[in-house]
């Protein structure tokens, strides 16, 4: 008698752990990136067709994630993406994964991950000094609102 009781306990104890998972918001641009099986079992997923694409958000957390492929190339419409990204969410972070695992070497990862911020940091640094307009080399000005 008391083993199933204490069999009633665990079961009741994993029942109330999976319903107070904190929530992670997915974009329906991940719903099948492997990253978002990986964090499953540790937030409870809820699909949305109205956030920003490729992005995560962890409201418990107060911030949000935007998840980039790392066989992409760095141009001005991603660093504009990035920097978009950055002034326009709570406590934002960049996630650089590959979309197929095993894809990417950790060199690669790293590099594009060095290049990327020693790009974005410049940038990001115009935007907060400059109050809302960034400008690019060549000329191209890209005007973003900061929150």
């Amino acid at each position: 008698q008391a083993y199933n009781c204490l069999i009633h306990f665990y079961k009741r104890k994993e029942k109330h752990m999976e319903s107070t998972s904190p929530p992670m918001i997915v974009n329906n641009t991940l719903t099948s990136h492997p990253l978002i099986s990986l964090l499953a079992s540790h937030f409870r997923a809820i699909q949305s067709a109205s956030t920003p694409p490729d992005t995560l958000q962890f409201p418990s957390y107060h911030c949000s994630c935007l998840v980039l492929d790392t066989n992409l190339t760095i141009n001005h419409a991603l660093l504009d993406t990035c920097l978009n990204f950055m002034s326009s969410n709570t406590n934002p972070f960049i996630l650089l994964t590959p979309s197929i695992p095993g894809t990417s070497s950790p060199h690669s990862v790293t590099s594009l991950s060095q290049h990327l911020t020693t790009q974005l940091v410049p940038l990001s640094m115009k935007v907060e000094r400059w109050r809302g307009s960034a400008a690019w080399p060549g000329g191209r000005r890209t005007f973003l609102r900061r929150s």
